[in-house]
């Protein structure tokens, strides 16, 4: 079997290749990276997430429909 250095990406295999993280694991290049925005990007931003996210439980919602309609 492979070790994972054979299988993972050249930049994964630097301990830290995920970022700065704090105490608690949160990834602080991220909060880093919002706050350079003003609360209205932030805000707007969360508005195309959101719609995004329910865009994709609505698809998953009619693919589990799909599936339960081929069963029968």
């Amino acid at each position: 079997m492979s070790s994972d250095a054979t299988i993972l990406p050249e930049y994964m295999r630097s301990p830290t290749w995920y970022g700065e993280q704090d105490e608690n694991g949160v990834d602080l290049s991220l909060i880093r990276e919002n706050l350079k925005l003003t609360p209205e990007e932030r805000l707007r931003q969360g508005d195309v997430y959101a719609g995004s996210t329910l865009r994709l439980m609505e698809h998953a919602r009619r693919s589990r429909q799909e599936q339960a309609a081929t069963v029968r």
